[in-house]
């Protein structure tokens, strides 16, 4: 597992600026005998290392005279394996005195908690614990240097930067495995914890952790009461090594490192299906009890096989969720449920709203489509539920402008003046209008004064921009301090994950490239140039909006690539509406592979200059060879190549290799044209 060294200077800079004693503890697999291995290379002399088993009277005597502070030079020591001390050698050996520049190391995956009290009190040792040891996105690039952001991201999050995990997943990259299946149930996985991990672990231990593997958090209650884990036990289980850490100052809730988790998990099931989903159910019951645990018990109720137990709780949180910025969390769980398990049209128009809002163009079309069948079957139980399932059409507005504003004018029409479908009507109304070069400002102010009343934040944001955007278009004096005001609504931290808050940020790009504050417009085009992914694919009215404003800004600011960019892009969501091509620059955009070609593809480009197989480029790049055959046989249609040759001499040509080595592409990976119809992507 340690055969590929990482440098890790910040761990060595920690045990060489720590004061005299330092106690290390974590799990198998965090590096701690490879780290002190580095770090011993560093001292004066020759450093002793023993083990903990080994911590008896006799040796005791010979690290006091290495430590002391009347010995000939600087000692170190190194006690390995420090579980196995008892209580009383530890204590014994912390009370040491110490030379200003001796160190003492005891590490080891759990150290006596008795022994380190007192020391903790004296404050004479610096601890290090699993969080610390764990790998930093840069060192895990050290170990797979291909990855790119969301692999790494994502790699990451799964590991929790546990460095075995990280290698268990370079090991099985290169037995072949799918990067993207890699998860607990790999076989590596499941072998290096079962024979070395947890291997030491007693039964009563290792039961605990698979009753427990259900679930992402866990505390002595949800222990207790759903798992069968009584306190002594889950004591034990969570002040050993065995991968929980507390996600709190007062340690009553821990968090598992997933992968292990998922390892558990897998195993437990297995063992027993029926079992496993009973605690699964137990658990959603229990979360239930708490309003904080509201997600988890929806989950809990769909991995438990009962969607239908969900549906009530996921009503409930949709707006709260919505209203905290924390939809993203929900709309993953949204992806487990079936349109078959939602009878409610409400329920349906309402999970795809939280689509729309999260840019998840699978999520909102099929629930759409699910809520427009169920309606037509049960038919509108008030015209505010009808309202409700208009704006909704409206924002997806798949059949074009036209019908977007019938959609939205029918909405506002027969929606009550009570009704929280109220503002997002007259917002669409009013963009509706201003699309189509009618007046709009008093449906738009009177659409940010309706969400302000009743605390519909993302509406009344967009509302102010879609205002300030009429006066920036009519060159109104007003405009500036219009655009000002919509920014300070959408940099709210709780909003600014939604698509509403982009287009405020591309408006003062725009005002402030034409002004002449460059640093300024700069900072606002990066900012909304980046919320492209979540603006367009359900949203494209607003996606073209976006683009429009940030090609302006950009081509003053002389950032050509990025105005060709999202010029394509404004192109390819107008050619979807249909009837919004009034909406773009007079002068066309061209439509130059280097501007169509994804940031995945352009990886696997430079491989086609050389001989290896699909499967060889796969393995470089950690994808597999499906992947690899997908991305070359979009790049020759999208370059009109019948071979690799040709791939190869046409990309040449148009200057996307630097070379004709072939190495690397000139646009960068965070301007690459967004994929409109489908799954946006960077």
């Amino acid at each position: 597992m340690d055969s590929v060294l990482v440098a890790r200077p910040r761990l060595l800079e920690t045990l060489d600026t720590a004061p005299g004693r330092v106690v290390m503890t974590a799990p198998a697999g965090y590096g701690k005998t490879v780290l002190l291995d580095q770090w011993a290379l560093t001292r004066p002399g020759e450093p002793t290392r023993v083990s903990g088993a080994e911590l008896t009277g006799p040796l005791l005597d010979g690290i006091r005279a290495t430590l002391h502070p009347s010995a000939a030079g600087p000692g170190t020591v190194i006690v390995d394996d420090v579980q196995d001390a008892s209580t009383e050698h530890l204590a014994n050996l912390l009370d040491l005195p110490l030379a200003p520049d001796a160190r003492l190391v005891l590490s080891g995956r759990s150290a006596p908690r008795d022994a380190l009290v007192r020391a903790r009190m004296r404050r004479t040792i610096t601890e290090i614990h699993g969080t610390t040891l764990a790998m930093t996105d840069a060192e895990i690039t050290e170990i797979l240097p291909d990855l790119d952001a969301a692999a790494l991201t994502s790699l990451r999050e799964l590991t929790a930067g546990w460095p075995a995990g990280v290698r268990l997943a370079a090991l099985a990259w290169q037995e072949g495995a799918n990067p993207r299946a890699f998860d607990g149930r790999d076989r590596l996985v499941r072998d290096y914890l079962q024979h070395d991990a947890l291997a030491t672990a007693d039964a009563d231990i290792l039961t605990a952790l698979r009753a427990l593997s259900g679930f992402e958090i866990v505390d002595a209650d949800l222990a207790r009461e759903v798992a069968d884990v009584n306190e002594a036990t889950f004591a034990s289980v969570t002040g050993g090594p065995w991968f929980l850490n507390p996600v709190d100052r007062r340690s009553r809730r821990y968090a598992w490192v997933p992968l292990v988790r998922q390892s558990l998990a897998y195993d437990s099931e297995t063992a027993s299906p029926a079992a496993f989903r009973a605690r699964l159910a137990r658990g959603a019951e229990w979360a239930q009890r708490d309003p904080e645990r509201a997600l988890e018990a929806v989950s809990l109720h769909i991995r438990a096989g009962q969607p239908a137990a969900a549906l009530p709780t996921l009503r409930a949180e949709l707006i709260p969720m919505f209203a905290s910025g924390r939809l993203f969390e929900l709309v993953a769980h949204i992806h487990a449920l079936s349109t078959e398990d939602v009878g409610n049209p409400s329920l349906a128009t309402i999970i795809a709203y939280a689509g729309v809002m999260t840019a998840d163009v699978f999520c909102a079309n099929e629930w759409t489509d699910a809520a427009e069948a169920l309606w037509e079957r049960d038919g509108f139980a008030s015209t505010d539920d009808e309202a409700a399932f208009l704006t909704l059409r409206a924002h997806l507005s798949r059949s074009g402008l036209r019908q977007m504003r019938e959609d939205a004018d029918r909405a506002l029409k027969i929606v009550s003046r009570q009704s929280p479908w109220r503002s997002p009507a007259l917002l669409l109304a009013g963009s509706a209008a201003a699309m189509a070069d009618d007046d709009a400002v008093a449906l738009l102010d009177e659409a940010a004064h309706e969400a302000r009343k009743v605390g519909v934040a993302p509406a009344e944001m967009l509302a102010a921009a879609e205002r300030a955007g009429v006066a920036v278009n009519r060159d109104d004096p007003r405009a500036a301090a219009l655009v000002e005001s919509a920014v300070a609504l959408a940099a709210d931290e709780h909003w600014s994950v939604y698509p509403h808050s982009a287009l405020a940020f591309a408006l003062r790009a725009r005002v402030r490239a034409r002004t002449g504050d460059r640093d300024g417009a700069l900072s606002d085009l990066r900012r909304a140039a980046g919320m492209r992914p979540l603006v367009g694919p359900t949203l494209p009215w607003l996606g073209i909006q976006l683009r429009v404003n940030l090609g302006e800004a950009a081509e003053i600011l002389g950032e050509a690539e990025l105005a060709q960019v999202v010029r394509w892009e404004a192109e390819e969501l107008a050619g979807r509406l249909r009837d919004a091509q009034h909406l773009l620059p007079t002068r066309p955009a061209a439509e130059p592979a280097q501007y169509v070609i994804t940031a995945a593809e352009r990886r696997v480009l430079p491989y086609l200059s050389t001989h290896l197989s699909y499967e060889d480029i796969g393995r470089r790049l950690y994808v597999s060879r499906n992947t690899v055959k997908s991305h070359v046989t979009s790049v020759y249609r999208k370059l009109g190549a019948r071979s690799r040759t040709e791939a190869v001499s046409i990309a040449t040509g148009l200057g996307l290799f630097e070379d004709s080595t072939g190495h690397g592409v000139p646009l960068p990976d965070n301007v690459g044209v967004i994929q409109l119809n489908g799954r946006p992507h960077p």
